[in-house]
C-alpha cells in the first residue's frame, strides 16, 4: 500500500487533462489548505493495471472533488462520462459503470464435442459472451460452397421466457465472440442457447445447446486500462482556402502498458473539395503509414477487438485503431494516402439487354465483353457469373486510366445486398448484387454512377506521447557491461556481462555474431565469439566473452550488439486446432496453408500475431510453418510442440526447427517438425526469442603495451550482404575443375532428395531419398533411406545394400581413408555417434 499527498504539480495537471481553466490563485491556495487529501491507492505493476474500484482511486477522488469546486456541480456529470478505460475482450467503459462478469466457465460435451462459455461481461448497455467449440469432426462440415452450413446464431433466454436475440460478433470456427442486448440488472442467470454449430450440416453434429450461465459483479482488481484523451494537435500540413480542416484525428489513446492502441476517425465529410463536382468523395488508396522522428517506419497491428471502436463523430466518418509497441522515437507521424473520387455526370446512364435463361446454374458464366459508354468514357462489360445463393457478379474493364468504376442495377429487381472490389490488373473490377430470388429471362441491366480518379492527397496529424523518452527506449532496458581484459599475443579478450531492467526477462545475451567492434573513428575492428574453455575461464550467468584483434586502436572502442537473444520467464505459448479446417495430415495437404485469424502471440514488450499456418514435411518428420506478423525487433521466436503429440510405438521422440525472418514477405516463420503422430489441439511454446536492436558498450584498452597493430581477422561465416553479392555476380567455375558435388534438395519419398551435380549447376543426376555422404572417390554413396537404415550405393550401377538393421541410424559421414563410416544412432541413452567399417561390419 502506498501513501499519496496531494501537490500543485498534480493537480495543475489534472486541471489540464480536464481542460479545467486556471482558478484564482488565492483560491487554489485555499483549496489546497482545506483538502489536505491523503488517501490509499492500490500498487500496481509495470504495466500499470488499474483497478475497478474507482472510487477509492486517488486520481477519481481529486478529479471529482477538483471538478465540483472548480466547474460547479452541473458540469460535473459530463465532465466524469469522459473518464473511460478499457477492458481487454470487452472494449471501452466509463469509469462509473456497474459491470457484471460470469461466473465461473460453463462446459458442456455431446458426442464427443465440447462447447464452452469462457467468458461474458454484462454492461448498462451491452452483453459480450465468448464460446470455444473443440472436437467438431471434420465430417460434420459442409465442403460444397453452394451448400451452406448452420449460421450458428446464438440467443440468451432469461427467467421470464424473453430472448435476446445476438446483435454482432464473430471469431473463428473454434472460438466466438457474441453481443447482445443488455440483460436487466435483476437478472442474474440466463440461459445460452446455440442451436447448432457454426458451418454444420443438419444432423452431422449435436443441435440445441443448452448452457446456465450465472452472473456476478466484476472483481475489484479486473484489469482496466487507462484510456487518455487528445487534444487536437494543429494540422502540420500546409492549409489553403479549399481544403483547410484536417479530416484525420486521433481522439484518444489506450496505454496497456507494452503498447498504445491509437484510436481515432477520419471524417470525408472534412475531406471534401466544394470545387468538384456533386457526389465526389476522397478514399483511401494505400496502407496507412505511422513513422516515428527518425524516419522509422513503426510496426502496427490493427486489435482484434470490436469494442475498441469509437462511435463515429459524425455521419460517414470512418474510425479506426492501430496497436503500436513503445520502442520508438517520438513525435509519430500518421499517414494516410488517398485521392479524391469525382462523380461524373449523375444522370449519365447505360442500358444493356441479357438473358439469363429460366434456370441459371451456380458458377454459370456469360461471356458477353458488351461496350457502353457514360459521360464519354467507353467500358466493356466482360462477364456475368451467377454466383452461389441467388445472385450475380459482373465484370468490367476499360482503357481509359481516369475510369475507376461504375454501377449496374438489374432494372425490377430489389437487390437485398451485394459487394466489389478491385483487380490486380489495373482498369478491371467487379461488382455483385444479391437477391431474395435470382432474377431469371430477359433483364434489362442499368449502368450508372461512373467515378473517375482526381487528385491524390495525402493526410498527416503527429502525436507525441507525455511520457515518451528524448530517444528509443532500450528493449527490456538490456545494457552491456564490460568488466575485464585478458592480454594476448594478437589482442584481447574482452568479458563482459549484461544486465537488464524489466522482470519479465529471466536472461539476455549477444546472439554469437551479433556483436561488433568499431573504434573512435567508426572503422570496424575484428573481433569474434571467444572460446571460454579456451581462455581458461568458467562462464557466470549472462556473461559474455569475445575475442579482440589487434593491440593498437583509436581509443574509445564501442562495442555494439545488434542481435540479442532473450529468455522470458513465462514461456510464450497459444494454441492451434486445424480440425475445423478440414486437417486430415494426409500428404495431398502438405504445402497447403491455412489462415487462422489472427493469433495474437504474448510475447513481452514485442506485438505479434500468427495467422498462417502451412503444413510440412522434411524427411521423416512432418510438421508447421507458423507465419507470424510481428515486430520488425522480433528476429526469432523457436517454438517446441509441449502437448498434442501420440507417441504410441515410438522409442523417442526427434524433432526440429527453427525461426528466421523471410526477406521475402517481411513475415516472421516459425518451423516446428516431429516424427510423432500429430493430434487436435497442438500447444506450442517458447521460452525464448532473438531481438535486435542497438545496445552499446565502450572500452578503452590500456596505453603503452607493446604489440602488434590491429588485424584483420577473417569472419567464420558468411554474411547476407555477401551472400547477395556473390549471388548477382557469379564467377565461372575454372574449365579444369571437372569435381562434382554431392547436392541435398528438398522432396518427398520416394522422389530424390540426393543429387550428383556439376560445379555450376548445369547438370545433375537424381540419386536416391535421403541424407549422405560421397566416399573419398566419389564412386559410392552412404545414405540414410526413408525407413531410417543405413545403405551404401554404387552410383554407377545405382545398386545400393543395407548396411544395418536398426531404424534410428542417421547423418552417415564417410571418413578421409574411405575404410569407415560415422553415423548417428538413436539408443536408450539418446542418440549417440557410432562408427563401423565401410561394409558394415564392427
Amino acid at each position: 500500500m502506498t501513501e499519496f499527498t496531494s501537490t500543485p504539480e498534480f493537480e495543475e495537471k489534472l486541471r489540464l487533462a480536464l481542460a479545467i481553466p486556471e482558478p484564482d490563485p488565492a483560491f487554489a491556495h485555499s483549496l489546497r489548505s482545506k483538502l489536505s487529501v491523503r488517501a490509499t491507492v492500490l500498487a500496481v505493476p509495470r504495466s500499470f493495471r488499474m483497478r475497478l474500484a474507482w472510487g477509492i482511486v486517488i486520481g477519481v477522488v481529486l478529479a471529482l472533488i477538483l471538478t465540483v469546486l472548480f466547474i460547479g456541480p452541473q458540469r460535473v456529470a459530463a465532465e466524469v462520462r469522459k473518464l473511460l478505460g478499457y477492458i481487454p475482450g470487452f472494449g471501452l467503459v466509463e469509469q462509473n459503470t456497474s459491470l457484471r462478469v460470469l461466473a465461473e466457465p460453463v462446459i458442456l460435451t455431446r458426442d464427443g464435442i465440447t462447447v464452452t462459455v469462457t467468458q461474458a461481461f454484462l454492461a448498462s448497455d451491452k452483453t459480450e459472451v465468448t464460446f470455444n467449440i473443440e472436437g467438431v469432426p471434420w465430417s460434420a462440415y459442409s465442403r460444397n460452397e453452394n451448400v451452406g452450413g448452420c449460421s450458428g446464431a446464438a440467443e440468451l433466454r432469461l427467467p421470464n421466457g424473453k430472448r435476446l436475440n445476438h446483435t454482432g460478433g464473430g471469431g473463428t470456427p473454434a472460438q466466438t465472440k457474441m453481443e447482445f442486448p443488455p440483460i436487466p440488472a435483476n437478472v442474474d442467470q440466463v440461459t445460452f442457447v446455440l442451436p447448432c454449430i457454426l458451418d454444420t450440416l443438419p444432423g452431422l453434429a449435436p443441435e440445441q445447446w443448452k448452457l446456465s450461465l450465472r452472473f456476478v459483479p466484476a472483481p475489484a482488481d479486473l484489469t482496466v486500462l487507462p484510456v487518455i484523451d487528445i487534444t487536437p494537435s494543429p494540422n502540420p500540413q500546409a492549409e489553403t482556402a479549399v481544403l483547410a480542416k484536417n479530416p484525420l484525428a486521433l481522439l484518444k489513446v489506450v496505454d496497456t502498458g507494452d503498447s498504445y492502441i491509437l484510436l481515432g476517425e477520419f471524417q470525408p465529410a472534412d475531406a471534401g473539395d466544394p470545387t468538384l463536382p456533386g457526389g465526389s468523395r476522397w478514399s483511401l488508396t494505400g496502407p496507412v503509414g505511422i513513422m516515428d522522428a527518425t524516419g522509422q517506419d513503426v510496426f502496427y497491428t490493427i486489435p482484434n477487438d470490436p469494442g475498441l471502436q469509437l462511435p463515429p463523430g459524425q455521419a460517414g466518418a470512418e474510425t479506426w485503431a492501430y496497436q503500436i509497441g513503445k520502442t520508438f522515437t517520438p513525435p509519430l507521424t500518421i499517414t494516410y494516402p488517398g485521392q479524391f473520387i469525382i462523380s461524373a455526370d449523375p444522370n449519365a446512364k447505360a442500358e444493356i439487354d441479357f438473358n439469363a435463361g429460366t434456370a441459371p446454374q451456380p458458377n454459370q458464366v456469360w461471356e458477353l465483353n458488351q461496350d457502353f459508354e457514360l459521360a464519354g468514357h467507353k467500358v466493356t462489360l466482360v462477364s456475368i457469373q451467377a454466383v452461389s445463393g441467388s445472385g450475380y457478379r459482373f465484370s468490367f474493364r476499360t482503357s481509359d486510366p481516369t475510369v475507376r468504376e461504375v454501377d449496374v442495377a438489374i432494372s425490377g429487381y430489389a437487390a437485398q445486398g451485394g459487394g466489389g472490389g478491385g483487380s490486380p490488373t489495373p482498369g478491371e473490377w467487379w461488382r455483385s448484387l444479391d437477391y431474395s430470388d435470382r432474377p431469371t429471362g430477359k433483364l434489362k441491366l442499368e449502368l450508372s454512377n461512373l467515378s473517375l480518379y482526381g487528385q491524390s492527397r495525402t493526410w498527416q496529424l503527429q502525436w507525441n506521447p507525455e511520457s515518451a523518452q528524448t530517444n528509443s527506449p532500450s528493449l527490456y532496458g538490456i545494457s552491456l557491461v564490460v568488466d575485464r581484459y585478458i592480454p594476448l599475443a594478437d589482442g584481447y579478450y574482452l568479458i563482459g556481462h549484461t544486465e537488464w531492467t524489466d522482470g519479465r526477462i529471466a536472461s539476455a545475451w549477444p546472439a554469437a555474431w551479433g556483436l561488433k567492434a568499431y573504434d573512435s573513428k567508426g572503422q570496424e575492428v575484428a573481433v569474434e565469439p571467444g572460446d571460454w574453455q579456451e581462455a581458461g575461464l568458467t562462464p557466470g550467468a549472462n556473461q559474455w566473452l569475445y575475442h579482440l584483434y589487434g593491440k593498437s586502436f583509436n581509443a574509445p572502442l564501442t562495442l555494439r550488439a545488434t542481435y540479442m537473444n532473450v529468455e522470458f520467464k513465462q514461456p510464450v505459448k497459444f494454441t492451434l486446432d486445424l480440425r475445423p479446417y478440414g486437417f486430415d495430415g494426409t500428404d495431398s495437404q502438405l504445402g497447403t496453408a491455412w489462415k487462422t485469424g489472427q493469433i495474437p502471440l504474448e510475447v513481452p514488450g514485442l506485438l505479434a500475431n500468427a495467422f498462417k499456418v502451412t503444413y510440412i514435411r522434411t524427411g521423416d518428420m512432418v510438421g508447421f510453418e507458423i507465419g507470424i506478423d510481428a515486430d520488425p525487433a522480433l528476429q526469432g521466436l523457436p517454438f517446441t510442440i509441449t502437448s498434442g503429440l501420440n507417441t504410441d510405438g515410438l522409442s523417442g521422440i526427434s524433432g526440429g526447427g527453427g525461426s528466421n525472418r523471410d526477406e521475402a514477405s517481411g513475415l516472421l516463420l516459425s518451423t516446428i517438425l516431429t516424427n510423432a503422430k500429430i493430434t487436435f489441439p497442438l500447444v506450442f511454446s517458447t521460452s525464448g526469442a532473438t531481438v535486435n536492436g542497438t545496445w552499446d558498450a565502450t572500452w578503452t584498452p590500456p596505453t603503452g603495451e607493446p604489440g602488434a597493430t590491429p588485424a584483420t581477422a577473417p569472419q567464420a561465416c558468411v554474411t547476407l550482404e555477401a551472400w547477395k553479392q556473390v549471388s548477382a555476380n557469379p564467377l565461372p567455375i575454372p574449365a579444369s575443375l571437372s569435381l562434382k558435388a554431392l547436392v541435398s534438395r528438398g522432396a518427398l519419398s520416394p522422389d530424390p532428395s540426393l543429387f550428383i551435380a556439376s560445379l555450376d549447376g548445369s547438370t545433375s543426376q537424381g540419386l536416391v531419398f535421403g541424407q549422405g555422404s560421397l566416399s573419398p572417390d566419389g564412386m559410392e554413396l552412404v545414405y540414410s533411406g526413408a525407413d531410417n537404415r543405413l545403405y551404401v550405393m554404387n552410383i554407377p550401377t545405382g545398386q545400393s545394400v543395407a548396411l544395418t538393421k536398426v531404424t534410428f541410424d542417421s547423418r552417415p559421414l564417410w571418413s578421409p581413408d574411405g575404410t569407415r563410416i560415422a553415423f548417428s544412432r538413436l539408443t536408450e541413452k539418446g542418440y549417440n555417434i557410432f562408427v563401423m567399417d565401410k561394409d558394415g561390419r564392427n
